[in-house]
């Protein structure tokens, strides 16, 4: 038989598990917020910089 996990044993899986879900829903807010504040549709932005003289 096989012996009960201590609770060593499961605190590093458990702790990886929270960790990568909490990440994924930070990145997930992240972009949800940064698309939502944007002004203008994505695809549309004219870029501005010292290559459009002319």
């Amino acid at each position: 038989m096989m012996q009960p996990a201590s609770t060593v044993d499961l605190v590093l899986p458990v702790a990886v598990v929270v960790v990568a879900g909490a990440s994924a829903a930070y990145a997930y807010l992240k972009r949800k917020r940064r698309t939502h504040t944007r002004t203008t549709p994505a695809g549309t932005a004219r870029p501005h910089g010292p290559h459009q003289h002319g």
